[in-house]
Parts: structure tokens; sequence; C-alpha cells
């Protein structure tokens, strides 16, 4: 079964990280094979997304970063995964040892 990441996440009631914060630059290290696994593990997951209130909790970081440093942007490498990916890397971690 294919899970439609997305919109399982916007249903649960998560919110698109750029869609909240947009100067934020996502770059989901697990959409790529660039991470501890050596695997693409999000095929089809492009945003990034986190429960309503960490977005306000990320918002006022941002804020923050543009005062003391204006220009910089923070760069977001995951957020909420999905429970089988996180399943993924825990019997790879598991395995490892």
């Amino acid at each position: 079964m294919v899970i439609n990441y997305e919109e399982y996440f916007e249903q649960a009631g998560l919110v698109d990280i750029q869609t909240a914060i947009p100067d934020v630059v996502v770059d989901l290290k697990y959409a790529t094979a660039d991470n501890f696994m050596g695997e693409i593990l999000y095929p089809d997951l492009r945003k990034a997304y986190l429960l309503p209130h960490m977005i306000s909790r990320l918002a006022r970081v941002h804020a923050r970063l543009q005062e003391l440093k204006p220009g910089y942007r923070l760069v977001i490498y995951d957020a909420a995964r999905p429970l089988s990916i996180q399943r993924s890397c825990l019997l790879y971690t598991s395995d490892a040892a």
C-alpha cells in the first residue's frame, strides 16, 4: 500500500513548514540517499511538516535569527517522520550494533 504522506500529515493537523515560514529552507535528507542509511526513505515526500505549536516556536526562532543575522535562513533536514520510516531507522541501527 502506497501512502501519500503529505495528505496523511495534513489530515492529522500538521502544517507544512514552508507554507507557514516561506524563508525556511527544506532539504529532507531521507528523501535522498544522503543520510546515514544511504538510501531514499521518503520517495514521495518533499515537504516538511510539524505540529502547529512547533510551527509557532520555529517561527519565533526564525524571527530571532533574522534579528541577529539578517539574511541567514534556517535549514530543515527532517521533521515529522512516518512511523514506518522510524521503524526502518531503528532496525538499521539495531542491526549495525
